[in-house]
């Protein structure tokens, strides 16, 4: 009688048909990177003739105060603007939590592949 190699026996996580969780560690951390750094970059937007620099967050306080909504309806430029920095801080929002739900998989994924598989009885 002979024993199966290492190579032929599937390991407990297969036998649970369990993903790896590689894919969702690398998926998680870069869009949380992303969101990290959409978060972070200051942009700098004309409107009005005037420039200024801000980031997305920063922007988008602006453009939901009294000031900004005055300033979108007074032009199209600002108003056009500002619709892509509440684009852009959505965006953020889902990053961040699709970013962190993938983290939350891939933690799961390992727990699960570290078990032995059950046996059916």
């Amino acid at each position: 009688m002979t024993t199966p190699s290492p190579a032929t026996t599937p390991s407990p996580a297969a036998k649970n048909n369990i993903p790896a969780p590689q894919g969702f560690f690398w998926v998680g951390g870069i869009m949380l990177v992303v969101a990290i750094a959409l978060h972070s970059i200051s942009f700098q937007i004309t409107a009005l003739g005037v420039s200024q620099s801000a980031t997305v967050p920063q922007w988008n306080d602006l453009c939901t105060s009294i000031v900004g909504q005055t300033a979108q309806g007074l032009a199209q430029g600002a108003h056009t603007d500002c619709g892509y920095v509440g684009v852009a801080d959505h965006v953020i929002g889902w990053l961040v939590g699709l970013g962190i739900a993938a983290l939350v998989v891939a933690v799961f994924a390992v727990v699960a592949r570290s078990r032995p598989a059950q046996s059916p009885q």
